[in-house]
């Protein structure tokens, strides 16, 4: 058994979104570069806690808003949900991740209610096109979901924003 199998566990549910858009034949999703400690940083897509009673569809377009501020999402799907643990504190942390594939009209980014937490963590947002950013993203069951998403992307209705200007667009 590992060191984790006897720790005190504790449960949380969130959920999070990859946001796409299209701009010609170009697909970016929305990506944010975390960093919570000089070990540990990387880029993900917008996800957070359920809060109250809210449902993880609800919670997923809450956390867009607040950590990026792109507003008017249209979810399209639900893509499933992943799992993992993780130690904090001296706890271990089981965390299951509702995922959703969202896309918007509105490219305009501006972080909005981040936290003190996400204030400390959240380096940068922005829009990148997909085939870089499978080999940014942090965490392998992102990456997973993302390639399992790609062959697919022309069955779902992204909405084109050619006319916005979203290869320099991001927020620090």
């Amino acid at each position: 058994m590992g060191r984790m199998d006897y720790m005190k566990r504790i449960y949380k549910k969130s959920a999070g979104c990859f946001v796409l858009v299209k701009q010609g034949s170009v697909h970016y999703i929305l990506l944010q570069r975390k960093c919570w400690n000089e070990d540990n940083m990387g880029w993900v897509p917008p996800k957070g806690g359920l809060e109250g009673k809210e449902s993880p569809k609800e919670a997923a377009v809450r956390e867009i808003y607040e950590e990026t501020g792109v507003k008017n999402i249209h979810i399209l799907c639900d893509l499933g949900k992943t799992q993992y643990c993780y130690p904090e504190n001296g706890i271990t942390v089981e965390k299951e991740v509702y995922w959703f594939l969202a896309t918007t009209p509105n490219a305009r980014l501006h972080p909005n209610k981040l936290t003190v937490n996400e204030l400390s963590t959240q380096k940068e947002v922005r829009w990148i096109p997909i085939q870089k950013a499978y080999d940014l993203m942090m965490f392998k069951t992102e990456r997973k979901l993302l390639q399992k998403l790609v062959p697919s992307l022309s069955t779902y209705s992204l909405l084109d924003v050619s006319s916005l200007d979203i290869r320099g667009n991001h927020a620090v």
